[in-house]
C-alpha cells in the first residue's frame, strides 16, 4: 500500500508520503521482510512504535514468575487473542527476553535501554516512538542513545530474533542472476531519474 500510494503520487505530481508509522521492536520484526528496504528505495521516513514489545522488552514479565504481578499488565491481557501478532507471551519471545536480559546486565543498562537502542540502529529506521506512564519510563527512554551497544552484542541481539528465511526472500535473490544471464538488474528504471521533479519530488 505504501509503495503504491507513493508511486501514484509521484507519477502524477503529487505530494508524496512522507513516512510510514509500524510497529518494530526485538520481538516484533515482521516488517524487516519488505518494509525498511521499500523506504530506502522511496525515500520514506521509517517510524516505529512500540519499541519494547508493549512493556515485554522492559524486565516487567518473567515466564511462569511472579503470577500475581503480570496479571496487572495489560500485555497479559493479549496472551489468549486470536490474533497471533497481539500474543506477546510465547516461548520465542521468552528467548529474546533472556538474550536481552544477559546483554543488559553486561553493559550494565537497564533492558529497555537496551531494547531501544539496539532498534534505533537498525537499518532504515528514522525515529521511535516512545509511550510512558511514568517520568522515569521516559528518562529511560530519553537516554538509550547515551551508550554504544558493541557490535558483538548487537550481533547476539540480532540473531536471537532474526526471522525465518521464506519464500519468495529465499528464492529471488539466487534466481534472478539465472534469469538475467548474470546481469545485475536495477530495481528502479534509469530513465525516471532523468525526469524533470516536481516541488514534492514526484515525476512529471
Amino acid at each position: 500500500y505504501a509503495a503504491h500510494i507513493t508511486t501514484l503520487a509521484q507519477c502524477h505530481g503529487l505530494e508524496v508520503p512522507c513516512a510510514v508509522q509500524l510497529e518494530y521492536s526485538l520481538v516484533q520484526r515482521g516488517i524487516e521482510y519488505e518494509f525498511p528496504a521499500m523506504c530506502q528505495e522511496l525515500g520514506l521516513g521509517l517510524v516505529a512504535w512500540s519499541p519494547l514489545g508493549g512493556g515485554l522488552l522492559s524486565g516487567k514479565y518473567r515466564p511462569n514468575v511472579d503470577a500475581q504481578a503480570q496479571e496487572a499488565g495489560r500485555i497479559k491481557t493479549t496472551a489468549a487473542v486470536a490474533t497471533p501478532a497481539l500474543n506477546k507471551l510465547t516461548p520465542r519471545n521468552w528467548e529474546i527476553v533472556a538474550a536481552l536480559e544477559s546483554v543488559a546486565q553486561a553493559l550494565g543498562q537497564p533492558m529497555a535501554r537496551v531494547a531501544i537502542n539496539w532498534l534505533a540502529g537498525r537499518p532504515a529506521l528514522s525515529s521511535v516512538t516512545l509511550g510512558a506512564t511514568r517520568l522515569e519510563q521516559l528518562e529511560d527512554g530519553l537516554c538509550a542513545l547515551d551508550f554504544e551497544l558493541p557490535r558483538e552484542l548487537r550481533d547476539r541481539l540480532d540473531q536471537v530474533g532474526a526471522l525465518p528465511s521464506l519464500f519468495p526472500y529465499n528464492f529471488l535473490g539466487a534466481v534472478q542472476p539465472r534469469l538475467h544471464g548474470g546481469a545485475s538488474v536495477s530495481a528502479r528504471p534509469p530513465h525516471l531519474d532523468q525526469l524533470p521533479a516536481t516541488r514534492s519530488g514526484g515525476w512529471r
